[in-house]
């Protein structure tokens, strides 16, 4: 339009001036070459205009996008951090850390030789696709005292230099204490490894998606196991090292040792243990024949040789900088030649004990002179007992207030299951040496000298306040080895130095026993405290929480010779504002601890000698007695009310006695219910490891008495129902009940029985399932709105990949079941599986992992017989509802084509297991989906 107006406009000048002149065709020129730069400008800018504009858009859709795979992933990680925390794990990096320290202090670390020895190096660099197992499995083996424990961290610590440059590595790590028992606990064991090789895995690998698609709670030891083989199946190299898997109890390690084994044809495995080894020698060299590295006195002499000579100070050294660099004792000396006199002797005399050098160079530290310490050289014990009965000596000759204190940390120390804090300990040991009222000028007030007191049998450490790794740590005091707190345990008054007997602890219970009376102490001067600051909050947390009643648990033992004294002290502990009972029960629990229920608080802390106490005349409770929820004592004792109480009871002695006592075994509280409802409800996730003493499990023991299976709550449910419910079924409950005349068909009020219900579990247990059948659960059985167990699995709407299972197992049962069964809506489970809400319709808004699991359902749904024709009460058949499905997904793959390959960078897995969503939230809708084209 604009070129022709100029040209008309040009023609016109032409007609008006025939005889242009020169100079017009000029202008004429240059008024077509302005309007053509025109026209260009005008082009390029409306072109600009439009590139800016299409950018834009791009830069807006791919923000969009990136904005969704960020949300996709921020939901996907916080889904592995709910998924982390249903595993058992504990604190597993403090003596790693610890030891790492050591290590990276300046000094040359110990244990090279090993790092260089052929075996390791074989095992560090095999492949764990080899087919001999045995290739990836190695045992390091030494004596006691001979730095296994160093080794082991030596090792860590090559294996994670690794992994901190090549992305498909990981290292998981444990060491195992015989002191603490949560470390030496199979469920704490492979449930912290698991935990470390998860935390590795991307929260959307193919990994993670099987441990969501098979959804297995990890509550038992072959929970555990069926989840790290799913871990291990990934890429990469994946390392397992367990240091001192010997310390673990004979129970512990027949439950680990085959786990271990089977784990080693896909990880590579090695663990640290004494040489003698009962239950692990022919688990590892048995038909496995694994690599076994003995460390001898030859391997580790060099490093000790290298330690003694970084321990000796001449005269004229820089001292200050010495210190720095070794963070140990240092031995003065002013002859020369004294220094290799040192080296030699302890050298010759170490026999390869890493340990015992270490204190003989404590020893030789505290020596003034070159005198003492040859003296000193010529006076060295054999042994590791002989080096503690000189440590004990040395404690004997201290005045008696000093002498006692240390007593008092010994005992704190023998009784506690992980290293105290130190200024717990520093208040606890002079609580004793109080009257009625606190006295802070009775507290030790160096804690260094306390601690040299102790004569180097004791030492500080640094301890994480939580499961962190990066927490704040804080100062704790703990034995130099475990084999002090054996020694003190076992040392007898027949001893060769009788006067020791005075370290001599008369039992373990005894110990504890001291110990639950200085608590007790202490809480009484807390309840007379009018006002003021609390003098020691660590102790009174301490006391407040469940180690003040886990003393009195361990002090209740039929040896203890003070039952009635801790009786009685329990007692006035109950009417205390301070009383620690609170600390062991959750907040939703309805433990009644006001009032005359001693003895249901009794039972309910597993303390069955107390109890027997109690039930004498002289104290006079009654079995019959209840709180104010109508719960009695036994109902406590089954019930594991407490749950904060962590101990390996299963409240099978107080059960025996409150029977013996005659307990009503059938007595039902205000909801109905007995004993056997309370024991059944557990499930396994409270089960610990198997009473050795006591094979019968104590719901065997209630039914032996008389328990009647069959009784029902206010809600019409039976002990199955209840076991039924749990998260963590346990099939053993289920046995027991069901051969001892529990009838699984009951119904409660809704009609349901314990095959409705373990259908509504999230995840159903297929073994409980099959159990269930094989007792004579009808799979036919009618709630209130005319369900069957089949219509209430397929409409919960779950995608993990068991679910096929159970579906397979219902319909294939012997006593047969009717898969066109109606419900009061006349609806067949094929009905529910395809209806708007049902799974055939919500897989659409997830990926194809989960539309498998529905199509795999709804193919043995019709390979049994399923109608698609049957008509509900509406008139609508399973195929119409199924083919408006199909349609709207047809509609909505041509609708999202294009967003779809936009987005294919992201690859997204099944669905989030409902479980660890956010319960406000509404299911999720991910920008990524694997659209069905039909059925």
């Amino acid at each position: 339009m604009h070129s022709s107006s100029s040209a008309s406009f040009i023609l016109l000048i032409q007609s008006m001036n025939p005889w242009s002149t020169e100079s017009l065709d000029t202008v004429i020129q240059n008024f077509k070459a302005a309007t053509k730069k025109l026209h260009y400008n005008v082009s390029f800018e409306r072109q600009v205009r439009e590139h800016n504009e299409r950018e834009k858009i791009k830069e807006d859709r791919e923000e969009d996008r990136r904005k969704d795979e960020q949300k996709l992933i921020a939901k996907l990680e916080h889904t592995k951090k709910r998924f982390l925390k249903t595993m058992p794990h504990i604190k597993y990096q403090d003596k790693h850390e610890c030891y790492r320290a050591i290590l990276s202090s300046g000094r040359p670390a110990p244990g090279q030789w090993l790092l260089r020895n052929q075996s390791y190096q074989f095992w560090r660099k095999c492949p764990t696709g080899t087919i001999d197992p045995a290739l990836h499995l190695l045992w390091v083996s030494g004596k006691l005292g001979i730095g296994k424990t160093v080794l082991a961290s030596v090792i860590i610590n090559d294996l994670k230099s690794m992994e901190s440059v090549e992305t498909n590595i990981a290292v998981a790590y444990f060491y195992c204490e015989r002191d603490q028992p949560s470390k030496i606990n199979p469920l704490n064991i492979l449930g912290t490894i698991l935990y470390q090789l998860t935390s590795f895995l991307s929260a959307n690998s193919q990994t993670m998606k099987t441990l969501y698609d098979e959804h297995i709670l990890p509550a038992t030891v072959s929970d555990l196991a069926v989840l790290l083989n799913i871990v291990l199946e990934g890429p990469g190299q994946r390392y397992i090292v367990i240091d001192a898997l010997d310390e673990c109890p004979d129970v512990a390690l027949q439950q680990l040792l085959p786990v271990l084994v089977s784990l080693s044809r896909k990880a590579l495995i090695l663990v640290t243990t004494r040489p003698i080894a009962p239950l692990i020698e022919p688990a590892f060299q048995g038909s496995l024949r694994s690599t076994k590295v003995t460390v001898t006195d030859r391997d580790v002499n060099p490093d000790i040789k290298q330690y003694i000579q970084q321990c000796i100070v001449t005269a004229g050294q820089d001292q200050a900088r010495h210190h720095i660099q070794n963070f140990g004792p240092v031995i003065k000396i002013k002859d020369l030649s004294l220094r290799e006199e040192i080296i030699k002797t302890l050298t010759d005399n170490a026999e390869g004990m890493f340990l015992w050098v270490r204190l003989q160079v404590q020893h030789l530290s505290e020596q003034r002179t070159d005198h003492d310490i040859r003296t000193s050289l010529q006076e060295l014990p054999g042994s590791l007992a002989a080096t503690y009965i000189r440590s004990l000596d040395y404690i004997y000759h201290l005045d008696k207030k000093r002498q006692k204190r240390v007593q008092g940390i010994f005992q704190w120390l023998i009784c506690a299951s992980s290293p105290l804090n130190t200024e717990l300990v520093r208040h606890a040991i002079a609580v004793d040496e109080m009257s009625d009222y606190w006295d802070p000028s009775m507290v030790v007030t160096s804690c260094n000298d306390l601690i040299s007191d102790c004569a180097h049998l004791v030492e500080f450490t640094a301890t994480p306040q939580s499961k962190d790794k990066d927490s704040k740590t804080m100062s704790t005091i703990q034995f130099v080895h475990t084999s002090v707190k054996d020694f003190l345990v076992n040392l007898s008054t027949k001893n060769s130095a009788p006067h020791l007997s005075l370290f001599a602890f008369r039992s373990l219970p005894s110990a504890h026993h001291t110990v639950f009376q200085s608590c007790f102490k202490h809480l009484s001067m807390l309840e007379k405290r009018a006002e003021g600051p609390d003098p020691c909050p660590e102790l009174s947390e301490y006391i407040r929480g469940p180690n003040c009643l886990l003393h009195m648990y361990n002090a209740d033992n039929g040896d203890n010779r003070e039952l009635e004294t801790l009786t009685r002290s329990f007692l006035a502990m109950l009417s205390m504002r301070t009383s620690p009972i609170p600390s062991v029960s959750h907040d939703n629990d309805k433990a009644d601890i006001r009032g005359p229920t001693a003895l249901h608080i009794a039972a309910g802390l597993y303390c069955s000698n107390v109890m027997g106490h109690l039930l004498t005349s002289s104290f006079g409770f009654s079995l019959t007695e209840c709180d104010k929820f109508g719960r009695t004592p036994l109902h406590y004792a089954a019930g594991r009310l407490f749950k904060r109480l962590r101990v390996a009871d299963n409240g099978y002695s107080c059960i025996r006695l409150l029977l013996e006592a005659k307990a009503d075994v059938n007595a039902v509280d205000k909801d109905g219910r007995t004993a056997l409802h309370y024991i059944a409800q557990l499930g396994v996730g409270h089960r610990f490891m198997q009473d050795r003493l006591h094979p019968e499990s104590p719901i065997q023991l209630l039914l032996q008495k008389g328990a009647n299976p069959n009784i029902c709550d206010v809600q019409g449910e039976t002990a199955l129902h209840c076991a039924s419910r749990c998260k963590w079924v346990d099939k053993h409950i289920l046995q027991v009940l069901l051969a001892n005349h529990g009838d699984p068909n009951i119904p409660n009020k809704n009609g349901e029985t314990c095959l409705h219900v373990l259908m509504m579990n999230e995840m159903p247990d297929n073994d409980a399932l099959k159990t269930l059948l094989d007792g004579g659960a009808k799979p036919d059985a009618r709630d209130a709105n005319g369900k069957t167990p089949l219509h209430i699995l397929v409409e919960q709407s779950r995608f993990f990949r068991n679910l096929v299972q159970t579906v397979k197992v219902l319909l294939e049962c012997p006593a047969g079941l009717d898969v066109n069964a109606c419900d009061k809506e006349g609806m067949t489970p094929l009905h529910i599986l395809a209806r708007d809400k049902g799974p055939l319709y919500i897989r659409r808004r997830y990926p194809k992992g989960a539309a498998s699991v529905a199509n795999d359902i709804l193919k043995l749904l019709l390979r049994h017989g399923a109608d698609v024709s049957a008509q509900d009460l509406k008139g609508s058949t399973p195929y119409q509802i199924i083919e408006v499905i199909v349609k709207k997904d047809r509609i909505a793959a041509v609708v999202s084509s294009q967003d779809m390959s936009e987005q294919a960078s992201i690859q997204a897995w099944a669905s989030l297991p409902p479980s660890w969503e956010e319960t406000e939230q509404s299911e999720p809708i991910y920008p990524f989906r694997s659209i069905p084209v039909g059925v």
